[in-house]
């Protein structure tokens, strides 16, 4: 994640947002993963 933006950096609350998706889908991801791998 690049916080010093080209144009406007994104809010603590953003980065926050940004961070929540991650997981969420980083989860997901692991989760198939471990499906496919068992």
């Amino acid at each position: 994640i690049q916080g010093t933006a080209e144009g406007v950096p994104f809010s603590k609350e953003q980065l926050g947002a940004l961070v929540d998706c991650a997981e969420k889908a980083l989860k997901r991801v692991f989760e198939e993963q471990e499906k496919v791998l068992s």
